[in-house]
């Protein structure tokens, strides 16, 4: 080790040779470097310098490094720190990374703060640390002795990121992990800050009252008004606590479990991923996965919140009751699905197999009858202008506050619902329904109108969506690869069955005891039974969309879902 002393009493430059003890620049991985003068002292990384030493203390109060620039550890732990008593100030556009250990009396982070040395090297900050910038684990052990931030069980300030990801072919990695609370005085139960877990390798933990460090899923219990959690590219979360969503959650593509999520009137979910556990939606739930993925819901988004599906984007959800639908992508529906307000958009809602959509206010979107007996709902039906899919025999239409006596087709593809020889309301459909018969039937103030026969084949089904979840970190080019091939091969397969609702695929890679035995089955009339085992891995039969399609074509048709 090489020893360097700050020599004047005066404010300087780091880099500046004639101020350090032996009149060298302290710039390399064995340099001990200290600041122990009277009064206030300022040493300055300039913005664009890069320094490099393996201990750095600032031993009395009013002594101060400010980095503008970038500090970089590259040292071991030495067996004796000297306490530090002095001030850190990282600048907006420094940075502090690498590897060992530094003490300080205060660190105040508008910069960057990082451990990226390797997943088994950790960069320790000794001291009291003050966020308003990023403080991140990316290849790297980060830990925080203490953190003013962190205050009655909330926090507050800046960004807080773990990173990391799995190798290809690997079954495991090091986790990268951003410590809180050494000293076993923390406590994290409301986010009022940026939180990001980012890849199936990465961790926060926060040390309890015991000293014992414990992943914040176990902890946290609310994301506060301005608060973010992200779990992004494959990241799950999963805990048995109830989570009070009053900012915002990011899912990029892992399973989010809770023990019931409560969205308040100012949260929003937003992402692609699955979604499991009681659900209550007083805010907003945003499909933007786009090509990434689909976002699926395990529960009913109830609450009366808002739902959102943008464009390119699809959103899988078992019914619930919203004030407002936003459908500019497309909308999966297996339940009963409420729309107190508007259904707004110009993309597609499908309602699955015995599902029911109700429509409380106007709407111009396309509805799909994507299975049988689904049941469609219009309050107000004057108001909607646009176009449905696949009313089947035994679907049901049923329009509020007209009082009809009859149902029948116009110009092919025009339902006119008449009463006494006037017509009250048309809809209009997808494809020729001409010989189609259609009942209408008052009940109480409203009109029942059902398919009895007739209803025109439906076209091969068609391909929306082929998402992937990566929970392994496969290489890009590799997931890529794999999508096309499975898209081609349900292209091959989707033209030989019929449906009204878009074939919908869904890949999930995830970490396994072997990647030798891969699941592949080749030549017709191939069949392994759904709970039985191939190649040393489990078959399931996936959740599916069944479409019960006209006379003449397969009995049913079956598009796998997940």
């Amino acid at each position: 080790m090489t020893s360097f002393t700050w020599l004047t009493g005066t404010s300087g430059d780091w880099n500046t040779g004639s101020l350090w003890s032996g009149g060298v620049v302290p710039n390399n991985a064995s340099a001990t470097v200290t600041i122990s003068l009277p009064g206030t002292v300022t040493v300055t990384i300039a913005a664009g310098e890069s320094e490099t030493v393996n201990q750095f203390t600032p031993v009395r109060s009013g002594n101060t490094l400010a980095v503008d620039g970038n500090l970089h550890f590259a040292g071991a732990f030495p067996p004796t720190v000297p306490s530090g008593s002095g001030t850190i100030a990282v600048g907006a556009s420094g940075v502090i990374d690498g590897v060992g250990l530094f003490a300080f009396g205060a660190l105040i982070n508008h910069g960057t703060l990082v451990a990226n040395a390797g997943a088994n090297f950790n960069l320790i900050a000794a001291g009291a640390v003050t966020n308003t910038g990023l403080i991140e684990a990316t290849n790297g052990v980060l830990q925080i002795t203490s953190l003013t931030n962190l205050a009655n069980s909330t926090l507050t300030g800046g960004t807080y990121e773990a990173s990391g990801f799995i190798p290809v072919n690997a079954t495991s990695a090091p986790q990268n992990l951003l410590v809180i609370g050494l000293n076993g005085n923390a406590a994290l139960a409301t986010i009022a800050a940026t939180v990001i877990l980012d890849g199936p390798a990465s961790s926060i933990q926060v040390s309890n009252a015991g000293g014992t460090a414990i992943a914040l899923e176990q902890q946290v219990q609310a994301i506060a008004a301005g608060g973010t959690l992200a779990a992004l590219h494959g990241r799950g979360y999963a805990t048995s606590n109830a989570l009070l969503d009053a900012g915002a959650i990011v899912l990029g593509g892992g399973t989010l479990a809770t023990g019931g999520l409560s969205i308040g009137a100012t949260g929003t979910l937003s992402g692609y991923g699955s979604v499991t556990g009681a659900l209550s939606n007083a805010g907003a739930i945003i499909a933007n996965g786009g090509t990434l993925g689909s976002m699926i819901l395990g529960s009913p988004a109830s609450g009366g919140g808002s739902v959102t599906v943008q464009a390119g984007s699809k959103l899988i959800l078992p019914g619930g009751s919203v004030s407002a639908l936003a459908v500019d992508g497309a909308l999966f529906n297996s339940g009963t699905l409420i729309v107190t307000g508007n259904l707004s958009g110009t993309g597609t809602v499908v309602v699955e197999n015995g599902g029911a959509l109700e429509i409380g206010g106007s709407s111009s979107a396309s509805l799909v009858f994507g299975g049988s007996n689904v049941t469609v709902t219009l309050d107000h039906p004057g108001q909607y202008t646009g176009t449905v899919t696949g009313f089947g025999t035994g679907d049901t239409l049923v329009l509020h506050g007209l009082q009809a006596s009859a149902a029948t087709i116009v110009n092919g593809n025009t339902l006119a619902i008449m009463a006494g020889g006037t017509t009250l309301d048309t809809v209009v459909l997808s494809g020729n329904y001409t010989g189609a018969v259609f009942s209408a039937v008052t009940s109480g103030t409203d009109t029942v109108v059902t398919n009895l026969s007739g209803a025109p084949a439906r076209n091969g089904m068609p391909i929306t969506l082929v998402s992937v979840n990566d929970s392994v970190g496969l290489a890009g080019s590799l997931v890529a690869a794999i999508e096309q091939e499975v898209t081609y091969a349900a292209a091959n397969w989707g033209q030989y069955i019929t449906g009204a609702a878009p074939l919908r695929v869904s890949l999930s890679f995830v970490s396994s005891a072997s990647f030798a035995g891969e699941l592949a089955q080749g030549g017709p009339g191939g069949f392994v039974p759904t709970g039985t085992t191939f190649n040393g891995h489990p078959v399931f039969i996936p959740n599916s969309v069944i479409a019960h399609p006209a006379p003449g074509t397969a009995s049913e048709a079956v598009g796998a879902d997940r």
